[in-house]
C-alpha cells in the first residue's frame, strides 16, 4: 500500500490499530470534498503513470531479461 499511497497526497494512511484516528479521517473526508477530489485525482494520476500497461510491461520484459541472463 504505501507504495501507492502517501499521507495527504494519495490518500490517508492510519494505523490499523487506531480506529479513532480511522474515524478521524473518514470525517475529515465527508466534510471536506476539496481534499476528497485532491487525493483523488493525484491518486488516478500516480497509478495511471506507475501501473501503466506500458510501464508495467517494461518490468515484466525486465524481470524475464533478469531470469535469462
Amino acid at each position: 500500500i504505501k507504495e501507492i499511497i502517501h499521507h495527504r497526497k494519495t490518500g490517508l494512511l492510519v494505523a490499523k490499530e487506531n480506529s479513532a484516528l480511522l474515524a478521524s479521517s473518514i470525517n475529515e473526508l465527508i466534510e471536506n470534498p476539496e481534499l476528497r477530489t485532491l487525493l483523488a485525482e493525484n491518486f488516478y494520476k500516480k497509478v495511471s503513470t506507475t501501473f501503466s500497461a506500458q510501464e508495467m510491461a517494461r518490468e515484466t520484459a525486465e524481470i524475464y531479461s533478469s531470469v535469462l541472463r
